[in-house]
């Protein structure tokens, strides 16, 4: 990208172009770590708590699957239950 020049207001704020922002992938209100290196101030976005556990989020299922997840679940439970003592 080419090198841009920016003011800074009285309340030391720059404005970062939208094409950079779009770059880092920088959406409004998110915070930034910002570093001091070589008399270079370097910008990166950091990771939301979303962003950091959403690959943990199980793809959304029907109200159908729900229950046949829970019935499952249910007689699962129930021959374990009866296994244990001592019913077949």
């Amino acid at each position: 990208m080419e090198t841009i020049t920016t003011t800074m207001t009285s309340k030391g704020q720059i404005l970062i172009p939208k094409a950079y922002r779009d770059a880092l992938g920088v959406k409004p209100r998110q915070t930034v770590k910002i570093k001091l290196k070589a008399k270079q101030v370097i910008i990166e976005p950091t990771i939301t708590v979303e962003e950091m556990f959403g690959f943990l989020k199980a793809p959304p299922i029907s109200r159908r699957e729900q229950k046949q997840i829970i019935h499952q679940a249910v007689l699962e439970k129930f021959e374990t239950k009866e296994k244990r003592s001592g019913r077949s």
